[in-house]
């Protein structure tokens, strides 16, 4: 049976990069489990190498200038030697981008190939609150990762 784990990275207080989490509260709604991997890369990746799935979709939010909900299936680099430099010379302290979580889990072996990241456009980048824009890729995420899940693949 394929096993399908929806994952959100995101962070609260932050603006709109609490969308990831605001989504998984919703999607919990549906019946969906999603894992919160917010807490730091290697140990997130540690989790996903346990409960290995055979597909992955991680919802995020980021911020790099174009106002849309982005669908991709992102570049695994298993070569841990560059994962690893690119995680060390790239850590932004409190704050894990999806780029440095794929790169870290990449390295260590733990994303599936079927890797889907669902990510809005961080247009307010802290306080509390989604702004217009995120409460609309909020729901546009919310609606796109139900019909995802529930079309046959």
């Amino acid at each position: 049976m394929k096993s399908v784990q929806v994952c959100a990275l995101g962070y609260f207080y932050q603006g709109d990069y609490s969308i990831p989490l605001d989504a998984a509260r919703e999607l919990r709604n549906h019946n969906i489990n999603v894992m919160d991997i917010s807490l730091g890369a290697i140990k997130a990746a540690s989790f996903i190498q346990i409960i290995s799935p055979n597909s992955l979709l991680i919802l995020t939010s980021e911020k790099r200038g174009n106002k849309e909900l982005r669908i991709y299936r992102p570049t695994i680099d298993r070569d841990g030697v560059n994962g690893w430099t690119d995680i060390t010379m790239g850590m932004r302290g409190y704050f894990m981008d999806i780029d440095s979580f794929i790169s870290a889990a990449g390295s260590l072996g733990a994303l599936p190939e079927d890797t889907t990241v669902f990510e809005c456009e961080a247009e307010k980048t802290e306080g509390i609150g989604l702004s217009e824009w995120g409460r609309h890729c909020l729901q546009e995420m919310v609606d796109r990762v139900l019909s995802f899940i529930e079309s046959p693949q």
